[in-house]
């Protein structure tokens, strides 16, 4: 304690700037108001500040401003984060578990070998965020907004997206695995070698995004809109589409197998090089839509109806076509085997080339 009338002797290590204060003790000592905003504003706005090896438990962090901040090495256990902003932060070998972050905005944070376990984000912002070699376990994700983040080497395993906007990402080798998204919208987004396992998207939008080297498996896509979509190198295995509306896609290079796609449009969308292995088509639309080097094996359509549709240098094996409306089709250099008709309406259609063996 200091003598009255003398400076006030702060503990340095709890507030290490206390040496350049000159509060007055007897100013303290009558309302004890100065000493309590005093603290209030050291605990809420850190800047330039490096923590190495620091472990947080059974921390609340309310209406707190971190800038330029550093972050090595730090273990965070039941944290809640309540109206934080974070700038210029860089966060390395960080451990979170049982984390709740409730309107967080992050701005140019850099995120490199964190570990997040059971955290729930609500009202978080993030913008300029780069995640490098990020593990997200049993994550809820609830109205996010993230605008240029780039994610590399991440792994999300059972993460639950809600009411989440992505415009800019970039992810690179990302593995997705038991993830749920619901009411998502993608813009500029690029996948590349990104592996998504039990997924389930429902009433996603998605605009201008690249698809490259993905691997799909075990998807269930419901409401789905793809426009101006690009995909290269994709395979999807036991995907379900039902209500999905495809605008302006490209596939190159894709392999369908055991797909099921229920109420599917297809317009303006361009095929080639596909391979369609098991698929079932049931109430599909089709129209402008262009295949060059198509192979359908075991393929059932289903009251399909297809207009303005191209097919170049196509084989088609052991298809079973029942209710199919074709208007305006070109086939060329088309070739079936084992394919099966029933109650077919074909208006305007062009064959050039074709073989049909086992009709």
């Amino acid at each position: 304690m200091c003598k009255k009338g003398g400076d006030l002797q702060l503990d340095p290590v709890a507030v290490p700037t206390a040496k350049h204060l000159n509060i007055r003790c007897e100013n303290i000592k009558k309302t004890g108001k100065a000493r309590d905003d005093f603290k209030r504003d050291i605990r809420h706005r850190n800047t330039g500040v490096t923590n190495t090896g620091v472990t947080n438990t059974d921390v609340t962090n309310t209406d707190v401003t971190n800038t330029d901040v550093t972050n090595t090495d730090v273990t965070n256990t039941d944290v809640t984060n309540t109206d934080v902003t974070n700038t210029d932060v860089n966060n390395t070998s960080v451990t979170n578990t049982g984390v709740t972050n409730t309107d967080v905005t992050n701005t140019d944070v850099t995120n490199t070998d964190v570990t997040n376990t059971d955290i729930t984000n609500t009202g978080v912002t993030n913008t300029g965020v780069t995640n490098k070699g990020v593990t997200n376990t049993d994550v809820t994700n609830t109205n996010i907004t993230n605008t240029d983040v780039t994610n590399t080497d991440v792994t999300n395993t059972g993460v639950t997206n809600t009411d989440v906007t992505n415009t800019g990402v970039t992810n690179t080798d990302v593995t997705n695995t038991d993830v749920t998204n619901t009411d998502i919208t993608n813009t500029d987004v690029t996948n590349t070698g990104v592996t998504n396992t039990d997924v389930t998207n429902t009433g996603v939008t998605n605009t201008d995004v690249t698809n490259m080297g993905v691997t799909n498996t075990g998807v269930t896509n419901t409401g789905v809109t793809y426009t101006g979509v690009t995909n290269t190198d994709v395979t999807n295995t036991g995907v379900t589409n039902t209500g999905v509306t495809n605008t302006d896609v490209t596939n190159t290079g894709v392999t369908n197998t055991g797909i099921t796609n229920t109420g599917v449009t297809n317009t303006g969308v361009t095929n080639l090089g596909v391979t369609n292995t098991g698929v079932t088509n049931t109430g599909v639309t089709n129209t402008g839509v262009t295949n060059m080097g198509v192979t359908n094996t075991g393929v059932t359509n289903t009251d399909v109806t297809n207009t303005g549709v191209t097919n170049t240098g196509a084989t088609n094996t052991d298809v079973t076509n029942t209710g199919v409306t074709n208007t305006g089709i070109t086939n060329t250099g088309v070739t079936n085997t084992g394919v099966t008709n029933t109650g077919v309406t074909n208006t305007g259609v062009t064959n050039t080339g074709v073989t049909n063996t086992d009709e």
